[in-house]
């Protein structure tokens, strides 16, 4: 987000202005060298983000009265904090003066607690804010920081419960491969699945990810050690049992595409954010052709045999005829549709398998995704956004 420090006032903004220092490239944060003991000597009196006694004394005849913005940069030097005064909370990112604006960098982390995996939102924004202020480096306005803060990039977040999450990220991974010519379907680590637009991208481009994962598969990498202990277990194991899809939005025409359709420039606020009512998510997986009228279709046009009551066994499932389709789709690569087929059987098929049985496999006549449409079903009508 950035804060136009044009506002200041209005939003009682202060800063401790002793705990930053003078930097000409702000948004690269502070180095384990970049210490007040280091920085704050004899030789750099005015290192510091305090105004010098030239400075204040054109901030006091008011000569920029009428240049409201330059009066800002003056007032508000470029900066960013000491590396030992930057007091980490996690969930807290990087936050600096640059250019007469207050720029700060968030994330669902912020919100977390034990046994909550922590996410922003309306209920939590105050909170949120409030951990920012913590720091002693700031201190601000929630209500008017809301309504004039400009959201730079968001990742929106729909996290759902289930109980097999493995399988329900499969069942995502054996429909994706279909959209490659409009999409990069790759592996987000070893627990999901990133999905990037194709094309040439400019900066009218909207620049946007998708990805679909194990959250509990994630927080168990290294360096989410911190976040583990402030979540206990009890959070572990909600995270165990969570698929997070998260849409990442980079630039100014990603946020209008999901979140502003009807605006043709700029941004939103932070106040507009939390008030938004459209369903990006939702809008993103219909441009991949996940929606539950094409299920429904999936359903009524190929499904025979009754689903979630019992597995079919290995022999059953050869007999079934969705695969060659599956196969024909995917150039008969067995490894393109493989997360099918372990959702399917409910086990873990091996790639030898396929080489022994290539050729009948690509014979099996029955339905179409019995079980990975029930999966991708029950997913969508959990989801509000």
């Amino acid at each position: 987000m950035k804060f136009s420090l044009i506002y200041a006032n209005e939003a009682n903004f202060n800063v401790n202005s002793n705990l930053f220092f003078r930097s000409g490239t702000p948004h690269i944060p502070a180095q384990r060298h970049e210490t007040m003991a280091m920085l704050y000597r004899e030789s750099h009196p005015y290192s510091k983000m305090t105004l010098t006694e030239d400075e204040q004394k054109i901030l006091d005849l008011g000569t920029y009265e009428d240049q409201i913005y330059r009066r800002a940069r003056l007032r508000f030097p470029n900066a960013k904090p000491f590396f030992d005064t930057h007091n980490h909370r996690l969930g807290l990112g990087h936050f600096y003066f640059k250019n007469g604006e207050f720029i700060v960098n968030i994330f669902g982390k912020i919100a977390s607690g034990r046994g909550v995996l922590g996410l922003i939102n309306n209920n939590t924004i105050d909170q949120s804010l409030d951990v920012l202020k913590s720091t002693g480096l700031v201190t601000f306005n929630n209500n008017v920081f809301k309504n004039r803060a400009e959201v730079l990039s968001v990742h929106i977040t729909n996290d759902l419960t289930d109980s097999n999450v493995n399988t329900a990220v499969k069942s995502f991974s054996s429909v994706l491969p279909m959209r490659t010519d409009k999409y990069n379907v790759l592996k987000y680590g070893n627990n999901g699945y990133e999905i990037l637009a194709r094309g040439r991208q400019t900066k009218q481009t909207p620049n946007y990810e998708f990805c679909i994962y194990n959250k509990g598969a994630e927080i168990k990498e290294r360096h989410h050690e911190k976040y583990r202990k402030h979540i206990g277990e009890s959070g572990i194991e909600l995270a165990g049992n969570t698929i997070r899809m998260e849409l990442r939005l980079k630039n100014f025409p990603a946020i209008r595409k999901f979140l502003a359709p009807d605006r043709e420039k700029g941004t939103l606020t932070l106040a507009e954010l939390l008030a938004c009512k459209q369903t990006p998510i939702i809008e993103m997986l219909k441009l991949l052709d996940i929606t539950s009228e094409k299920l429904k279709e999936a359903r009524g046009k190929y499904i025979t045999m009754v689903e979630n009551e019992e597995y079919p066994t290995q022999a059953e499932f050869e007999r079934m005829h969705g695969l060659i389709r599956l196969l024909e789709l995917n150039d008969y690569s067995l490894d393109k549709v493989r997360s099918y087929i372990e959702v399917e059987i409910n086990h873990k098929t091996h790639s030898t398998y396929f080489k022994e049985k290539r050729d009948i496999l690509q014979r099996y006549i029955t339905c179409y995704m019995p079980q990975t449409v029930a999966t991708l079903t029950a997913i969508l009508e959990a989801m509000s956004y």
